[in-house]
């Protein structure tokens, strides 16, 4: 049975890569600037995919992988690990706007997507760049996209040391009103993680922290999601 494909985009500094390695509960992908993904695997194991020479790929160890962060030759990566979500298929794709020499490789993933994760700050979040992206994906037919409004443990933390009102509880629902304009799921499809702390309390065992990251809820929706898949495979 083929994996069940989530695909999570985002510009650079948006929190995308540290949201996946939260789901994960490892610190398994680098910031890399080209597409990563990640699947189930026995053994860790990571493939890198080079331009030059051309089409060359070789394996490396995974704790090895943040050597080549900085390697601009790199086109590629993809990763197997022994991660939670067995069947489960991750991508992590720059945004859409950036460099040309990963277009294709972008637009071959963006078909396989069974759900679409469209991450943005959200201390700083619906840039232009980010409106336009959107209304492209929609334009291409992905109009069940989930958004997640990535940092807003900040906002909290903000909130609690300064004795604002309900900074982040406007936030919410700012941004729940305006985004569920532009995805088919509606409220359900818009969501406030804060992937630091929840990777923070993985390690540590501290379910409190799991949970006032606000993970938990995105887990269970795509959990839910993959359920209703599942039962048409």
């Amino acid at each position: 049975m083929p994996s069940f494909r989530v695909i999570t985009i985002g510009n650079i500094a948006t929190g995308k890569t540290s949201l996946l390695n939260a789901l994960m509960g490892e610190v398994l992908l680098p910031h890399f600037n080209c597409p990563v993904n990640i699947r189930f695997g026995k053994s860790p194991n990571a493939t890198i995919y080079s331009e030059k020479p051309a089409h060359f790929q070789f394996n490396v160890c995974v704790e090895d992988l943040r050597k080549f962060i900085d390697n601009k030759d790199i086109n590629r990566v993809t990763i197997e690990f022994p991660i939670k979500f067995r069947d489960f298929d991750f991508v992590d794709i720059p945004g859409l706007s950036w460099e040309n020499r990963f277009k294709d490789i972008i637009m071959n993933y963006l078909p396989t997507a069974n759900v679409i994760l469209y991450c943005m700050d959200v201390t700083r979040a619906l840039t232009v760049s980010e409106m336009t992206e959107i209304e492209l994906l929609r334009k291409l037919g992905y109009d069940s996209m989930i958004f997640v409004l990535t940092h807003f443990d900040n906002l909290e933390y903000e909130d609690m040391i300064n004795d604002m009102i309900n900074h982040a509880d406007k936030a919410r629902q700012y941004y729940t009103n305006r985004l569920s304009n532009y995805t088919n799921l509606g409220p359900e499809g818009v969501f406030f993680t804060g992937s630091k702390q929840s990777l923070m309390g993985k390690n540590k065992n501290e379910a409190s922290m799991v949970c006032s990251s606000h993970l938990l809820e995105l887990e269970i929706k795509l959990k839910g999601l993959y359920a209703k898949w599942q039962s048409l495979h």
